[in-house]
């Protein structure tokens, strides 16, 4: 069945047994998806090497039929143009160990694959989110960031459009800016498309609905892995805390998560007076640990601004905690549009947690509806779709139709392959 190349974003640490660990969602079981199709898995993947690795690195990426390519450990726009040339050697060795590739996108290192894998194998991308959102003004704090979201757009759009095959993790939202070949001329063996989430539930255990019926304390929680952009809505989720308290309402919210920007944000909550509502838990470096945090919490706020579909919402809605979040990207695919509020838009989004908050019998029936919709990410459900993309993408390794395609690409001489 051949092999295939895919690219992951996160950094892991290889300790010196040979295993590569990272301190997030990345695992063994994420990655080994692939091998329901592939013999095997290429990982392109920032790799350090450490002698012990970090405490919060507890997630095993390495295993059978999975082979890590380690890239360059950079961080940031400066560090990657430090790395360049280096990197690009590598990205050219590496393309050529696999029979086709599918590619995560949009991140700085898609787009360098991709540069290099047109023209030379099939191709499929996965389509996780929208750059001109994630870079819109005040999202991320970069000299490169008005570049980065003109340049990652239009670079989305062109490889959609080129690619084989087209996943998309929206069932809508991401298919309107960043449409692909098949949805403008049809699909064919050559070109195809789907959508399905990279976000399953696996199989952990149903929970009885919560019962909210006296309640006069309430927990809300926000989950953001890496505390490292404003766009995930942590200041306003700040002040509508306050604005809760202000009104009467016992209200605190714990903020799981880490990065550069934690400690700004705890500042912030220093200055507006309401630290003692606010605690910022670090990491949860196990699902387990997640999806306890959120059966915990009495509802999920999350007030952010750029979404694909957002695992952490239906992790939420699975253990049966609402969420009230903004209408971005593939979020109202999720959640009904009385608890979705406009990006920046505190003063609806507080008026929505107030009146549930308020109103027992509603949060009752909301998480009872959360677990019902939750039951279509269930990874027995995804998963035959996940399998049938994938092996439309394998089958163009043994066709020639599939490399003459790759062929014809080649031969297009068209100026968006400089833009990256």
């Amino acid at each position: 069945m051949g092999n295939v190349l895919v690219i992951n974003e996160c950094h892991l640490q290889k300790t010196p047994d040979g295993k590569y660990w990272s301190n997030g969602i990345a695992d063994y079981e994420l990655l080994s998806r692939y091998l329901d199709v592939f013999d095997e898995v290429l990982v392109a993947v920032r790799v350090v090497k450490v002698e012990v690795k970090s405490r919060d690195y507890t997630s095993l990426c390495s295993g059978k039929h999975i082979k890590i390519l380690p890239l360059p450990d950079f961080y940031g726009s400066f560090d990657f143009l430090r790395n360049r040339r280096k990197i690009n050697r590598m990205i050219r060795k590496y393309c050529g160990l696999a029979d086709c590739a599918v590619i995560k996108a949009p991140s700085s290192m898609s787009f360098q694959f991709l540069k290099y894998i047109r023209g030379k194998m099939p191709y499929a991308i996965e389509v996780t989110g929208d750059p001109w959102m994630w870079m819109a003004p005040g999202e991320y704090r970069s000299l490169f960031r008005p570049f980065i979201r003109i340049v990652w757009t239009s670079q989305l759009k062109i490889y959609c459009m080129k690619a084989n095959g087209v996943l998309y993790v929206t069932k809508h939202g991401l298919q309107k800016r960043y449409p692909c070949r098949a949805m403008t001329e049809g699909k064919s063996e050559t070109y195809f498309t789907s959508s399905c989430s990279d976000v399953s539930i696996g199989n952990q255990r149903m929970y009885d609905p919560k019962m909210y019926e006296n309640k006069s304390c309430f927990r809300l929680i926000h989950v953001a892995n890496a505390i490292n952009t404003y766009s995930k809505g942590h200041k306003e989720a700040i002040n509508i805390v306050k604005k809760l308290n202000m009104q009467g309402l016992d209200v605190r919210i714990d903020f799981i998560g880490d990065g550069n920007l934690r400690k700004e944000f705890e500042q912030y909550a220093a200055r507006r007076n309401i630290s003692q509502k606010v605690h910022f838990a670090g990491r949860k470096n196990s699902r387990e640990d997640i999806f306890k945090a959120f059966r915990e919490a009495d509802l999920f706020l999350f007030p952010t601004h750029s979404e694909g579909l957002p695992r952490v919402v239906i992790e939420s809605m699975s253990v049966g905690t609402p969420c009230v979040s903004t209408d971005v990207g593939g979020i109202p695919e999720l959640i009904g549009s009385d608890c979705l509020a406009a990006p920046g838009d505190v003063r609806k989004m507080y008026e929505i947690v107030r009146r549930l908050l308020m109103d027992h019998k509603r949060l009752t029936r909301l998480g009872e509806e959360c677990m019902e919709k939750a039951e279509e990410y269930r990874e027995s459900v995804l998963r035959g779709r996940r399998n049938a993309f994938y092996q439309r993408v394998e089958r163009l390794c043994r066709t020639e139709a599939g490399y003459q395609a790759a062929g014809n690409r080649k031969n297009d001489k068209s100026r968006d392959d400089e833009q990256i």
